[in-house]
């Protein structure tokens, strides 16, 4: 048998093993389980956060049948010239879903009435006033139909406003 150099007698110290690499720990499986639980956590934030935004959200059909309650009765609403001389005073009806509008001239004499039939809707952020199947009872046109048409509304405590294409439009509840 050969010798070698760390079989001699004359060492003192016993033969050292030669060390392994160090190997650095495998930490795979703790960042893969920490993205996965992050990603879990922000998941169910975001489910929380969308149901605390929409749990409150009214629908379209609550809105409507909460206004169509809100605007039953007599609305009021007055046309003035540049002047501020009343031109047409304009009294609308609301009795379900049917709209009976009579204006009436300066002198208070009836111009023309007409009835129509109406829906609310929601359309994003507006609230849109549709009206159909529109009829003219009385005045210039009587017997003939009236326009259908839609336009967007608010309505605040005893104030409805009506954003037509025309203008703004203004009614008060008539006591």
């Amino acid at each position: 048998m050969p010798r070698r150099d760390y079989d001699s007698d004359l060492d003192d110290e016993p033969p050292r093993r030669r060390r392994r690499a160090r190997r650095k720990p495998d930490n795979r499986l703790v960042v893969i389980l920490l993205c996965l639980g992050f990603g879990l956590l922000f998941a169910a934030m975001a489910a929380v956060g969308l149901y605390v935004l929409l749990r409150d959200k009214p629908t379209a059909s609550t809105v409507a049948a909460s206004d169509l309650e809100r605007l039953a009765g007599s609305w009021e609403c007055t046309f003035r010239d540049p002047a501020g001389q009343v031109t047409i005073r304009k009294v609308k009806m609301i009795a379900g879903t049917t709209e009976t509008a009579t204006w009436y001239r300066a002198d208070g004499t009836v111009f023309r009435i007409n009835r129509v039939e109406f829906a609310l809707d929601v359309r994003g952020r507006d609230k849109v006033f549709r009206y159909f199947n529109g009829w003219v009872i009385d005045g210039p046109g009587a017997g003939q139909p009236f326009p259908s048409g839609e336009y967007v509304y608010s309505l605040e405590g005893d104030t409805w406003t009506e954003y037509d294409p025309g203008g703004v439009i203004v009614w008060t509840r008539k006591r």
